[in-house]
């Protein structure tokens, strides 16, 4: 075939899949509209607000959880270098003042 031919039908397919793209965006958005309205008509709050609210608790919690997990590997590694001190300090004659209760 002739290249004017081949450059032809290669750019009528090109024009077919921009407008398949197109019209499908197009009716997405038609959609997203719908959905803007209905929500504008109930006040409720649409899937996407609900599951932003969910992500956001989750994230909420997740840093909860490793801050309570920091605060007890400090925990730890405070308690450890408690005791090798007092270790140190007991092979040297010195102790550590402790309270008593």
């Amino acid at each position: 075939m002739p290249a004017n031919i081949d450059r032809l039908v290669a750019e009528r397919e090109r024009l077919a899949r921009n407008s398949a793209i197109v019209t499908g965006m197009m009716k997405t958005q038609q959609v997203s509209d719908w959905h803007e309205r209905q929500y504008h008509r109930t006040g409720g709050p649409t899937v996407g607000e609900r599951q932003a609210d969910e992500a956001e608790l989750e994230l909420q919690m997740a840093n909860a959880s490793v801050h309570e997990l920091r605060r007890a590997k400090m925990r730890e590694l405070v308690a450890r270098d408690d005791l090798r001190w007092e270790t140190e300090l007991n092979a040297m004659g010195l102790t550590v003042s402790k309270d008593r209760a």
